[in-house]
């Protein structure tokens, strides 16, 4: 790229330059053109005005403490300021756009960023480890960000995300251990993989009206939420996405139609989740080990995947949806549900499926085992069977 902004120039001849010991490539017509490395530098930098591209690395290892980027610059090559240590302070001059993949990686002591209104861009691992990070407000402008944005920055406890942003990618926000809220915009559509997982403090969430999809492990081991409102516009709830959320007491997820494999598990503290008429499937381990008192499972859901509710000691009452086909093995093994009708609808399960469970009675509404139950379908639980359960004599 930088080959191309030299020679787009109206003077074909190249020489090298030097400002504030940093080394240059322009012409005669602009000689500052492109940063391409750094002499020793110390304390403060700025690159000059007239730069319009600051080559990869430039600046790597560097001892810089503050540098000011102009506007003027149209374009970084990766990591360009990666593992400069002393590095404590980046401002980014009005007009500039789009900060490189890996450009800050590593830079353990930077604590101050100054956005401009016009950044469009971060790149992948941009800010990755930078751990004396504190606070960061995107500007509206943004409307992208690469995985791994922010990952590691453990110090940082306040974030202002952009209200153009459409998703928050993998690991953007991982393991940020002092952050304690979040609020989510509506311009982001989806909560990417992990975006937020082990953010260990993170007790605030609010997601507004417009997210789609929470993605997998998207709010993994996030162990200090207790609440959290899910808006209407939210159908998919991935693999693991709350799953360790040991503090988490009770959720609305009724407009949800997908709900991936492990989304609760662990959570046991989650006495009460509501669940909605659009979900079809309870993936494996969904809710197992969580602290669940009862559970509602709508008519429209037809599969219950296996370990469901697995370890589930307090899960009491379960009122079976009338839609239910299938329920996997051990789908509520070591559960304290003690009564439950199984629908007239389930043609299939998986062995053991009340396998250490306190079940005393099965009210099952078909006249006779289907043949598709399998042969230990009920383990070795010694609860009464009633056949035919609701048919009128």
């Amino acid at each position: 790229m930088y080959v191309d902004i030299l020679f787009s120039q109206s003077s074909p001849s190249i020489e090298f330059n030097e400002y504030q010991n940093a080394l240059y490539i322009g012409n005669d017509a602009h000689p500052y053109l492109v940063l391409v490395k750094t002499n020793n530098i110390t304390g403060e930098c700025e690159v000059h005005p007239e730069t319009r591209y600051i080559v990869e690395l430039a600046f790597y290892g560097s001892s810089v403490t503050k540098v000011t980027i102009p506007g003027s610059v149209v374009g970084m090559g990766k990591n360009v300021f990666e593992d400069c240590a002393s590095l404590t302070e980046v401002v980014f001059g009005e007009g500039f756009t789009a900060i490189s993949e890996g450009a800050f990686d590593g830079c353990t002591s930077l604590s101050t960023v100054t956005f401009p209104s016009t950044l469009v861009s971060i790149g992948k691992s941009a800010f990755n480890g930078c751990t004396s990070l504190k606070s960061i407000s995107l500007p509206d402008s943004l409307t992208t960000m690469g995985d791994n944005a922010f990952t590691g920055c453990s110090s940082l406890t306040s974030v202002k995300l952009s209200n153009s942003l459409t998703a928050i990618p993998f690991q953007a926000f991982a393991t940020c251990n002092a952050l304690t809220s979040i609020s989510i915009p509506g311009s982001v559509k989806v909560i990417g993989d992990h975006a937020f997982s082990n953010c260990v403090k993170l007790k605030n969430v609010t997601i507004d009206e417009g997210v789609v999809t929470i993605d997998r492990y998207a709010f993994a081991s996030c162990e200090s939420i207790v609440k959290l409102t899910v808006p209407s516009t939210v159908t998919t709830v991935g693999e693991g996405a709350f799953t360790y959320c040991t503090r988490l007491e009770d959720i609305d997820i009724s407009n949800a139609s997908t709900l991936g494999a492990k989304a609760f598990y662990y959570c046991s503290n989650l006495t009460a989740i509501t669940l909605g008429d659009e979900l079809e499937r309870i993936e494996d381990n969904c809710f197992a080990r969580s602290g669940l008192l009862s559970i509602t499972i709508p008519d429209s859901v037809k599969h219950i995947g296996k370990q469901a509710f697995d370890f589930c000691r307090y899960l009491k009452k379960v009122n079976m949806g009338k839609g239910v086909e299938y329920i996997g093995s051990y789908a509520f093994m070591d559960a304290a549900v003690e009564t439950i009708v199984l629908p007239i609808s389930l043609k299939e399960t998986g062995s053991s499926i009340f396998s250490s469970s306190k079940i005393e009675k099965i009210y099952i509404e078909a006249d006779e085992i289907p043949e598709g139950w399998a042969s230990d379908w009920c383990g070795k639980s010694s609860a009464e069977l009633i056949l035919g359960y609701g048919k009128e004599n």
